[in-house]
């Protein structure tokens, strides 16, 4: 199986580029992967974008292995590329390799996500330019060949599924699912008979610098400011007894605060006006994708109609349906007709994988700019459509605004509004397909770690950080909220080991939540999961540490081991 793996560089600390470089952890996880594929003689090429100064980067992982080859994309012209512009180039150079080696690749690795901008659809625009199948966020340790197909799972909210997909495709790899190998001599020696080949785009055979890289980028920054939170007068305890008996009578409060083990009060109802029946009445839309009746998806259009009373516009929900077997590029494919006969002139979606895979496709295919993980949304009286989100690692936040033709496209947190009021929107619904062949979904597994509770709707979310190691530990605290009837989540470090499920990650970059109270257990408090916890009520802090940045944010704090908390006898 011959492969390509995607590489960025990223720096050692966003917030000081400075201190040199590294792979990318997912990147080095998707490489893993690759070379376990890779049968004797077999072929994996590195595939980078960047400076002349990557070549030294690019020699030290081509030494890893000697079926490795590696090319470097190196011109002036792309400086500076967003998302589109990059997965444009990414795909030209594929097409090129292929060309250069004489022969075609089977599969395209990437990691799920960059550590200095969370540019998870850079994969998923690269398939769609290529007509590739796309699947996200895969174990990499559960990749196994079929017959011209892959076997591969990943976790989508609380279930494990496990899918096949027809070659050739791209898939992202999760950042826990290998350790990446050592520089090996044999690797050594065949790097020098096989040097890093440069790429211009002279060699990708791209004659006009002016249609790739910066000047065909569809999203630009236009500012970015440090995230500032306000810091809280923390009360501490330190007897590990009344730590116990704090933690029990906070949450016996919070459950019986608005009636026994009760939930948010629902929000009014949404009324859904026929499209196809109803004259729009104003000329501007705002479409949501989602999926009628979920919560994200209900949350959004919520967002969507206070953007829409701005600016003079209509809302429509293009109803995908619940089918998730379809490969996202097919389905994009299936979505253009009624995306041009509607016209919007702003596309929102979820920032669930589904839909963030999804949104990939369509920018691609539209070749319009798209915006992932947005925590806030503006818009002024024309239309002009803000999108802030996290950069620079999560401890800035920048806002972009989209360039090129329309929509305007953004996939978005929940979470991030609470508007209660009864609104309205136009229903267009669409029936996808089931008949693709490329992807096919064969087994689902439900996750055993969890109790099932939603962290975004709920009175007590109990969360784990860095300081939890493995998932026997991780399984204390699960066991812990299913006792008390309480939600279980994790911080960004958490689910990188693979001890929780994405969908359960909180922060900037995961849910922004608002429970009644909010226990955090060696959490270490960067800002990005501060951000997701602004809303909760209550916060209290569990860390060994007494410097930890966490207890500046928490209204308690308990300055122990937290397995001094959380014993044996106390998660039964």
């Amino acid at each position: 199986m011959n492969s390509i793996v995607l590489l960025k560089f990223v720096p050692v600390d966003a917030r000081e580029k400075s201190k040199g470089l590294i792979l990318n952890p997912a990147d080095g996880a998707a490489l893993e992967t690759a070379l376990s594929l890779a049968g004797t003689e077999d072929i994996v090429c590195l595939l980078s974008m960047g400076p002349m100064c990557f070549k030294e980067l690019m020699e030290e992982y081509q030494a890893r292995s000697p079926k490795l080859r590696s090319f470097l994309i190196s011109d002036s012209a792309i400086a500076g590329s967003d998302t589109a512009a990059t997965s444009k180039v990414l795909a030209k150079a594929v097409q090129t390799i292929e060309k250069l080696q004489n022969i075609s690749f089977d599969l395209i690795f990437a990691g799920r996500r960059s550590t200095d901008g969370e540019t998870s659809q850079v994969p998923v625009e690269t398939a769609a330019r290529l007509g590739f199948p796309f699947i996200s966020n895969v174990d990499g340790k559960s990749v196994r060949e079929g017959e011209k197909e892959l076997i591969l799972s990943r976790q989508e909210n609380n279930n494990t599924i496990t899918y096949s997909i027809k070659l050739p495709a791209i898939i992202s790899i999760m950042e826990y699912s290998y350790p990446l190998r050592p520089v090996s001599l044999k690797g050594m020696r065949v790097l020098k008979d096989n040097p890093v080949v440069i790429l211009s785009l002279d060699a990708l055979g791209i004659s006009h610098s002016r249609d790739w890289g910066i000047q065909n980028s569809r999203t630009v920054v236009f500012r970015s400011e440090a995230i500032s939170i306000e810091r809280k007068k923390t009360h501490y305890y330190t007897n590990i007894d009344e730590a116990k008996a704090r933690i029990e009578e906070a949450i016996r409060f919070a459950l019986t605060e608005d009636g026994q083990n009760s939930e948010r009060t629902k929000q009014e109802k949404i009324h859904y006006r026929t499209l196809e029946n109803t004259e729009l009445a104003k000329p501007s839309r705002i479409m949501v994708i989602g999926e009628r009746g979920s919560d994200s998806t209900e949350n959004l259009l919520r967002k969507a109609v206070e953007l829409a009373d701005i600016c003079d516009s209509t809302v429509i929900l293009l109803d995908k349906g619940t089918e998730s077997t379809s490969d996202c590029v097919d389905t994009a494919k299936e979505l253009i007709p009624h995306i041009r006969r509607l016209a919007p002139a702003v596309i929102l979606a979820p920032a669930d994988s589904p839909f963030k895979d999804l949104c990939g496709a369509l920018a691609a295919i539209l070749d319009c700019g798209l915006t992932a993980d947005c925590t806030e949304l503006l818009i002024d009286e024309n239309g002009i459509l803000t999108q802030i989100r996290p950069a620079a690692g999560d401890s800035m936040i920048a806002s972009i605004h989209s360039k090129g033709p329309l929509p305007q496209m953004a996939t978005v947190r929940s979470g991030f509004t609470q508007m209660e009021k009864e609104i309205e929107v136009y229903l267009a619904e669409m029936k996808v397909s089931s008949h693709f062949p490329r992807v096919t979904c064969f087994e689902s597994t439900k996750e055993s770690l969890t109790n099932g509770q939603s962290i975004s709707d709920t009175a007590v979310v109990i969360a784990g950080g860095a300081g939890i190691e493995n998932r026997v530990e991780f399984q204390k605290l699960a066991t812990f909220a299913k006792f008390h009837g309480i939600a279980v989540a994790g911080s960004r470090v958490a689910v990188d080991r693979g001890l929780i499920p994405y969908s359960r990650q909180v922060g900037l970059t995961g849910r922004i939540i608002h429970p009644k109270l909010y226990i955090a257990v060696a959490v270490s408090g960067a800002v990005q999961h501060i951000v997701g916890i602004r809303n909760a009520k209550k916060v209290i802090a569990v860390n060994k540490d007494p410097q930890a940045a966490i207890f500046r944010y928490a209204d308690e704090g308990i300055v122990a081991d937290w397995r001094e908390i959380f014993t044996d006898e106390h998660c039964q």
